[in-house]
Formats: structure tokens, C-alpha cells, sequence
């Protein structure tokens, strides 16, 4: 139920609003959430975007058959997030800070973009046009991020807006697939039994 509420209401409200009165192409969160003021919006956002791909991503591990690997990625990217957002940016007054701060952002939409790709290849012998599916899509959130940053040649919220709700559409869509058990190339399923092993 929160997840339902998270993905359906709450981050994409919450994101936008965020954003809202602020340039989409010439600026980005981190300025607004630290150099306006709003460092407490900012750290709220930050926090429900966190544990809601923390939570989803622990949830489709444990419907995945047979023992998942890289899933310690899930925990690093959230903890990452969480030195990002209580590192300051603010460039003029803590240069140092605003580094640390932009590469541990970075670092953590990374560690989220592996270990999803990773979770989609690892479901590849069992639902191959599923995992080529959901890659698919994982390809374009990436790739449709890659743009948006050239277009004003910096990290900006439109990128940030694309990439986090695009992030949370992909996790929707994996997240409520009914059943994991065995498929073939055919679509036909098969008998493979459930393991919530991880490492």
C-alpha cells in the first residue's frame, strides 16, 4: 500500500512540486534544495524517493527464483543518497562539500542503474522477453537522461524529474507482475521453485 501510494501520488506530486517555479534546464535539486533554502523539502523527497526503491527493489528480489546476486548494490545506493543529501552544495562557501556532494548523488544513481539491470539479466534464463523488455526500458530512462543533461550541458531537474519518475514507472511495472516462476522462450511457464536467498 505505500509503495502503491508512493509511485501513483506521492514522488510524482511531490517531485514536480519541487521543481516548480524554478527552470527546469538551468538549474537542478541540489541548488534549489541547498542555495534557496529548501533543504528540508529537499531532504523529505530525497528520503521518500530512497525508501521507496529501497523497498521496491527488496521486494522484487524476493519474488525472483533462485539466489539473486549484487543485491547489496540496493542498500549501498541508499546510503549513498543519504550522504548526498546531508552533504551541503553549496559551491561558493563549502567547495569540497559541493564535490562530494554531486559524486555521491552520482554514485548513487549509478549503484540503482546496475543493480537493476543486473536484478533484468539475472531473470534473463527464466523470462527472457521480459528481462529484454524491462532492459529495454531501463536503456531508454538512461539514454533519454544522457540527452537531457546535453541540452544544457549540465545536471539539470528535467534530467532528475525524467530519470526518478521513469525509475519509478520501471519498478511499477516489474514490481507488479503477478507471478515469477519459470518461463520458457515460448511463454510457456515451468516449475521453478522461489528462493529469497541474496547476497
Amino acid at each position: 500500500m505505500f509503495l502503491d501510494l508512493c509511485a501513483s501520488v506521492l514522488i510524482p506530486v511531490y517531485t514536480l512540486f519541487f521543481a516548480k517555479g524554478y527552470g527546469w534546464f538551468s538549474t537542478n535539486f541540489s541548488v534549489i534544495g541547498n542555495m534557496f533554502r529548501r533543504k528540508e523539502v529537499f531532504v523529505l523527497w530525497a528520503v521518500l524517493v530512497g525508501l521507496y526503491f529501497f523497498f521496491s527493489l527488496r521486494q522484487i528480489i524476493r519474488k525472483m527464483p533462485g539466489k539473486v546476486k549484487g543485491s547489496f548494490l540496493v542498500p549501498v545506493a541508499v546510503v549513498l543518497l543519504l550522504f548526498a543529501i546531508t552533504t551541503p552544495y553549496l559551491p561558493q562557501e563549502f567547495p569540497l562539500k559541493a564535490v562530494l556532494h554531486i559524486v555521491f548523488a552520482m554514485l548513487a544513481s549509478a549503484c540503482l542503474v546496475i543493480v537493476t539491470a543486473y536484478l533484468f539479466w539475472q531473470m534473463k534464463p527464466y523470462a527472457p522477453e521480459r528481462a529484454n523488455k524491462y532492459l529495454r526500458f531501463l536503456g531508454l530512462i538512461v539514454a533519454g537522461s544522457i540527452v537531457l543533461f546535453f541540452v544544457s550541458g549540465i545536471i539539470n531537474s528535467a534530467m532528475e524529474i525524467f530519470f526518478v519518475l521513469g525509475m519509478v514507472a520501471l519498478m511499477e511495472r516489474v514490481r507488479r507482475y503477478p507471478d515469477w516462476e519459470q518461463e520458457t522462450e515460448e511463454g510457456k511457464s515451468g516449475g521453478c521453485p522461489q528462493s529469497h536467498e541474496m547476497t
